[in-house]
C-alpha cells in the first residue's frame, strides 16, 4: 500500500537538547566547508582542513560526514529534511501544489535574499563535481517521491497505478530547477522567486486541465 502524506509526517523525529547541540555542530561544519570551497575550491578542500576551520577535531567531523561529497551536499539534505517537517504541518485543506509553490517561493526569497553570492559560486562549482552530483540525484529523487506522494492525494488517485502524480511531479521538480539554473546564468541578476513560482503556476494549469477532464474538484 502506498504511504500518505500522514505517514510521512510520523517519520520525521523530534529534535531533543542532544539533538540541537549536533544541528549546532553539523551548522558550524556545512558553513566551514562553504567557506573553504569558495576560497580554496572543491578539490583541494581537505576534510581536515573543514574541521580546523570550524574548530573541531577531525573525527567529530567523519561522525556527521563519512566524505568530502556528503558534506558539499549537505546544505540541499538539509534543505530536504526542513520540507519534510513543512509537510507534516501542511494544512489538510491546502492543496498540494499551493503548498508547493509556498515553498519554494519561500525557499528562492531565502537564497537570493540571503545566500545569493554563496549559492551562485556552488551551483557553478562545488554541484557540478561529478561525485557531488550523485549526490544531488539521490536527493532530487526523494522530492520526487514526496512530490508524488502530495499530488496522488491532491489528485485523488493511488500513485501505485496510476502515472499522472509521478508526471507532474517530475514536471514540477523541472520547472524548479530549470528556474534555478537559469537564475545562475544569468549570475542572479533576475528574480529567483518569480521564476519558479512562474514555473509551478504553469504546471498547476496543466494539473487543471486534468483535474477538470477527469471531474475532479
Amino acid at each position: 500500500m502506498s504511504p500518505t502524506m500522514s505517514e510521512v509526517s510520523n517519520r520525521i523525529p523530534e529534535k531533543t537538547g542532544r539533538a540541537l547541540k549536533k544541528l549546532q555542530t553539523r551548522s558550524a561544519l556545512i558553513r566551514a566547508a562553504a567557506e573553504l570551497f569558495a576560497e580554496l575550491g572543491y578539490a583541494d578542500t581537505t576534510m581536515l582542513a573543514v574541521a580546523t576551520r570550524a574548530g573541531l577535531h577531525v573525527q567529530t567531523l567523519y561522525k556527521h560526514f563519512p566524505n568530502k561529497e556528503a558534506l558539499a551536499i549537505a546544505p540541499e539534505f538539509d534543505l530536504l529534511e526542513r520540507f519534510k517537517i513543512a509537510m507534516q504541518g501542511k494544512d489538510p485543506k491546502t492543496p498540494f501544489t499551493s503548498f508547493w509553490r509556498d515553498w519554494v517561493c519561500g525557499s528562492a526569497t531565502r537564497t537570493q535574499t540571503d545566500f545569493r553570492d554563496g549559492q551562485l559560486q556552488r551551483l557553478q562549482t562545488t554541484l557540478q563535481v561529478p561525485a557531488v552530483v550523485g549526490h544531488a540525484r539521490a536527493i532530487s529523487n526523494e522530492y520526487l517521491n514526496l512530490l508524488e506522494i502530495g499530488l496522488a492525494e491532491e489528485l485523488k488517485v493511488d500513485k501505485s497505478d496510476n502515472r499522472y502524480p509521478r508526471l507532474f511531479a517530475g514536471m514540477l521538480w523541472e520547472a524548479n530547477n530549470s528556474a534555478t539554473a537559469s537564475w545562475a546564468k544569468n549570475l542572479g541578476r533576475g528574480d529567483l522567486a518569480e521564476e519558479v513560482t512562474g514555473g509551478v503556476d504553469d504546471v498547476r494549469k496543466l494539473i487543471s486541465l486534468w483535474k477538470l477532464a477527469n471531474s475532479i474538484n
